[in-house]
């Protein structure tokens, strides 16, 4: 059932962006690890908006699934409710492109991490985790198989492909293992901060 027949009216372009600034107000809060109150958030919208308490639920499922279907990290305990509105489809991503233009590795994590909570029966990520972090290390070798052949190959599509699966692997075996991209990139930058030979030269023997 669309958003629309279960309640009444279309929602208009100014309740769609109210929305959308109340869910990605959530998110930075849970990206920064803030507390937040999600009902004191949808009692704020009711009175802004003049919509139901189970209509905003609704419609912050919709931009789950929105955001889903963009490959994007979506807010926990939001599940994504399909069947959503053009004019909110086009809005959220229009949101995406002008705050967040590029896709990184931290996006990468975070979708990650949703993935990893969600029911095995739903989500490949979900089911990989729940086979604990050795089974994971296995994955993400094959993968890293595959890359080399096509780097020896010197097929690129290939080695584009393989690559970012190489990639997502990594993140879904640092996730199990609690490390954290930034803590990757930092070393990365410390090892940067001099030449490779000087970096070399510096490891214990």
């Amino acid at each position: 059932m669309s958003e629309d027949a279960e309640y009444g009216k279309p929602w208009n372009n100014e309740e769609i962006q109210a929305a959308i600034e109340a869910y990605f107000k959530m998110f930075d809060y849970e990206k920064n690890r803030k507390s937040y109150s999600k009902s004191e958030i949808n009692k704020e919208l009711q009175a802004k908006i003049g919509r139901t308490k189970g209509s905003i639920e609704f419609k912050f499922q919709n931009i789950s699934a929105v955001l889903n279907d963009l490959n994007r990290p979506w807010l926990t305990g939001y599940k994504p409710a399909s069947n959503y509105q053009k004019a909110l489809s086009d809005a959220v991503k229009a949101r995406m492109m002008t705050q967040n233009p590029k896709f990184t590795l931290t996006d990468l994590e975070q979708i990650v991490a949703s993935r990893a909570a969600a029911s095995p029966e739903e989500s490949w990520t979900a089911k990989l985790t729940a086979a604990g972090p050795v089974r994971i290390a296995k994955k993400f070798g094959e993968e890293a198989v595959e890359a080399v052949i096509a780097g020896a190959q010197g097929d690129r599509g290939a080695l584009i492909a393989e690559s970012a699966d190489v990639l997502y692997h990594l993140l879904v075996l640092l996730h199990a293992r609690r490390v954290s991209v930034n803590e990757v990139l930092g070393e990365l930058e410390r090892r940067t901060a001099q030449s490779g030979l000087q970096e070399k030269a510096s490891r214990p023997t």
